[in-house]
């Protein structure tokens, strides 16, 4: 009984990593259950029966996304402002962003933040209830957070400025990681001078762009 229900937990979480590292690769509404339950090497039985359709797999497997993003970012803006508090100091605006990036373009090169990147231009352009609910639970208190650690860095900036430039920081961060659905674009544009596959370049001229932004 125990070995059956570890091995029905085990073809679950598959599923699940599977859903989610395909989605992050070709498009959340590319990705069929066909394809999850083959890659998965799982059959569309299993999946229906964990998940009952790839709607509610795919409202687990965002929010989850959604859910580490938020808990990733916080505790790193945790860390830095407890480090600023023991100099004397208020967090810097570089450090935010640092902070804030984390979420989409971690360190150790996971695909999550793709795929929370293709969430946010879903909500944008074509909301549905699952997805305005995930960004409303999981998202809403963080980016207060994250608003807040910037008002005390950036003195100087209007309270409408600076609702607007967190607002296009968002939007710069989201568009630039979906441009790289579209293979070489940038290469072409640039005569081979800017890859966005190039990971670790795109998050530092990311974070140039946006220290840039709250000047």
């Amino acid at each position: 009984m125990l070995l059956e229900k570890a091995r029905q937990d085990e073809t679950k979480e598959k599923i699940r990593a599977t859903a989610r590292k395909l989605m992050a690769e070709k498009g959340i509404e590319n990705v069929t259950i066909r394809d999850i339950a083959a890659t998965a090497g799982a059959n569309v039985a299993a999946i229906n029966y964990h998940f009952r359709n790839k709607e509610l797999l795919t409202y687990e497997v965002l929010r989850d996304v959604a859910r580490n993003s938020v808990k990733r970012r916080l505790a790193m803006l945790d860390e830095t402002e407890a480090a600023a508090a023991s100099e004397g100091r208020v967090v810097t605006v570089p450090e935010i962003v640092r902070c804030f990036i984390e979420g989409y373009l971690p360190e150790d090169s996971s695909t999550d933040g793709d795929l929370l990147a293709k969430l946010i231009l879903k909500n944008r352009l074509t909301p549905t209830e699952w997805t305005s609910a995930i960004l409303s639970e999981e998202i809403e208190k963080m980016a207060h957070r994250f608003v807040e650690a910037l008002r005390k860095a950036t003195p100087h900036i209007t309270e409408k400025d600076l609702g607007w430039r967190y607002h296009f920081m968002v939007g710069t961060v989201v568009i630039a990681l979906n441009d790289r659905s579209n293979p070489g674009r940038m290469l072409r544009l640039t005569r081979g001078e800017c890859d966005t596959d190039d990971r670790a370049e795109l998050r530092r001229q990311l974070e140039a762009q946006l220290v840039r932004t709250f000047a």
